[in-house]
């Protein structure tokens, strides 16, 4: 604690919070090209108005294959530096799940800049933690796009926290395919932020 209040220990503590990881597993995700398309579309929306947007990815899961079928855009607060989801549109959105049979897989956001760790409050205020989930952090709001997939902060919750995923371990496990996605759009399409976005008063 001493080395801590002097400073010392700083660098060994940003090592660790940081660290990517490689997983020894056999686990791949399949994403299609209309998925990274249906993601950029909303998130880009937020990007327009300099807020963080926020999407869910759900899909079905076969032994080691992860497949992403669904984009579902939650209805958020959102603003500059910050997303958060409101409780009553998780429900809808765990309600969409089970309409779909459809398995929540993670999550995708964005930063304003190119920093793209989990903050403290991506970790705290994250609205599911389940050992498997994904957690995507896109930068610069997303405004030029998300691929490839490695110039994102790719993480997993597992033992209990969010690890960002070594970008040796994207690129060998997470391939983009050709093929279409579904949206579900639970967002109020009568909120400010959208009507300014389009020039309603």
């Amino acid at each position: 604690m001493i080395d801590f209040i002097k400073g010392k220990g700083w660098p060994d503590l940003f090592r660790f919070r940081f660290k990517r990881v490689s997983p020894k597993d056999h686990f791949t995700y399949i994403i299609t090209n209309g998925i990274i398309e249906l993601t950029e579309y909303v998130l880009k929306q937020y990007g327009a108005l300099s807020h963080e947007g926020l999407v869910y990815w759900a899909g079905e899961i076969h032994e080691e294959t992860i497949t992403i079928t669904h984009v579902i855009a939650p209805e958020t607060d959102s603003s500059e530096g910050r997303v958060t989801i409101l409780p009553e549109s998780n429900f809808y959105v765990v309600k969409a799940l089970s309409n779909n049979r459809i398995i929540h897989i993670g999550q995708v956001h964005t930063h304003p800049g190119s920093w793209v760790d989990h903050s403290n409050g991506d970790d705290e205020w994250a609205s599911f933690k389940r050992e498997g989930l994904i957690s995507l952090v896109v930068p610069r709001y997303c405004r030029t796009g998300m691929l490839p997939i490695s110039i994102s902060g790719v993480h997993r919750f597992q033992s209990s926290q969010f690890m960002r995923l070594s970008n040796k371990y994207v690129n060998r496990h997470f391939k983009i395919i050709e093929g279409d996605g579904e949206i579900i759009d639970l967002r109020n399409k009568n909120d400010f932020r959208w009507k300014q976005q389009n020039g309603i008063n």
